[in-house]
Parts: structure tokens; sequence; C-alpha cells
């Protein structure tokens, strides 16, 4: 749901309905939730040009759950290439 708000540019609901999304997932292992919840609020870090935010919200992603870590790394990517930071200290990542 927090995906589909933010789609419809409901940012604000959308932000909060997946931050307590996290919450219930973290203590209940809902793995695919947490996935989706932490790559929506990266690119809402994004559209809001909260750059630390989504860098943040992408380590938190593949952090402590292997199954995110190559939309983690795809997300991170994309975002350094809006920020047209390749060139920058992430070159390795590219």
């Amino acid at each position: 749901m927090g995906s589909i708000l933010a789609e419809w540019d409901r940012v604000e609901e959308a932000e909060r309905l997946l931050l307590e999304n996290i919450e219930l997932a973290e203590r209940s292992a809902g793995n695919s939730s947490l996935k989706n919840a932490y790559m929506t609020l990266a690119r809402l870090a994004m559209a809001r040009g909260d750059t630390g935010r989504v860098f943040d919200l992408l380590d938190q992603a593949d952090q402590n759950w292997s199954s995110t870590v190559f939309q983690a790394e795809s997300q991170r990517i994309r975002a350094l290439i809006m920020l047209g930071a390749a060139d920058s200290q992430y070159r390795g990542v590219v």
C-alpha cells in the first residue's frame, strides 16, 4: 500500500505507512515487505532530493537482508547516475 500511495504522490502518507510496515516486518521477519518498504522509501527520498537518506535507506536494506543486496545496489547505481556521481567516491560501485 505504501508503494501505491507513493505512486499517487501521497508522499507523507506513503512514508508513514512504510515506516510502520518496517517496524512490523522487523518483528515478524517479513523479508519481502521489508525490502519493498526500504526500496520505496529510498525512491521517495530521491524524489525529494534527500540524497543522504537515499543511501542510508539502501544501506539498511542490504545490511541485514541478503535478498535485497542486488536490488539495493541497483537502486544505489540508479541514484548515482541521476546525481551524476559516477565519477565521485562511489566510482567502484558503478
